[in-house]
């Protein structure tokens, strides 16, 4: 997304290089280049990320009688036909996190569930939420704590079904990466209020010399986020957005 807009400006001033403006095609070309500077040392993704970026840590979990952990897809890696997808290497640190919040609200004599929401988005063959759960079983979380909730193809999805399947008396903690936690306890909230949340991972921005591909990862990942975020606003202000039935 953001190298796109840099290319585009590029491209701009190619445009009216050839047309002859070439005063405009300099600050379009000064634009892109600029862009992809700042963009790559590190000093916008730097400057985005604490707007979007939660660091919940499981300590600051208040657990409740009967509690709902809710484990959030991050798709899936396609291998051979045989041997149906995998886990992608973003998934581990939501999956750890959710096995340890599995472990602590044991810990702590509590009623818990473990709710892996995620459905089939990327088409390879399997829902997200049934290759999650061999990773949890083996890290030691029961398959009767388990439930899935595997129809689900992004984040509005995840917590429009999830807090149907989770009765009214259990409190919600929803695990996910701390870019994404923000926006998911937003869209929660918005059908059963008062979810609790983990971070399971944390981003930071590589601040190079040369422009970094991966601070251009880190953001698209956040305006991701915005866009989502501020969606989900505009759709409530207009009165698009379904609540729980």
């Amino acid at each position: 997304m953001s190298l796109v807009l840099c290319v585009l400006l590029l491209v701009v001033a190619l445009i009216l290089q050839g047309l002859g403006a070439f005063r405009k095609a300099l600050w379009f070309m000064a634009g892109g280049i600029g862009l992809i500077l700042v963009i790559g040392l590190g000093l916008v993704p730097a400057m985005l990320l604490p707007m979007t970026q939660m660091s919940n840590p499981l300590s600051a979990v208040t657990w409740s009688d009967r509690n709902a952990i809710v484990l959030l897809g991050a798709g899936t890696v396609a291998r051979s036909r045989d041997s149906g997808p995998s886990v992608p290497i973003f998934a581990y640190g939501r999956i750890t996190a959710a096995a340890a919040a599995w472990r602590d609200c044991e810990a702590h004599g509590k009623d818990c569930t473990l709710v892996i929401s995620g459905g089939d988005p990327m088409r390879h063959g399997a829902a997200e939420a049934s290759v999650y759960a061999a990773p949890l079983v083996a890290l030691g979380v029961p398959s009767s704590a388990i439930v899935l909730e595997d129809k689900s193809l992004n984040t509005w999805q995840n917590a429009a079904n999830s807090t149907r399947l989770i009765p009214a008396d259990r409190q919600i903690v929803v695990v996910t990466s701390g870019i994404h936690l923000k926006r998911s306890l937003l869209f929660f909230d918005h059908f059963r209020p008062g979810a609790q949340g983990i971070a399971a991972d944390r981003l930071a921005p590589e601040f190079n010399l040369f422009a970094g591909s991966y601070n251009f990862f880190l953001t698209d990942a956040v305006l991701h986020e915005q866009i989502g975020t501020l969606q989900f606003h505009v759709y409530n202000a207009l009165g698009l957005n379904a609540r729980k039935r």
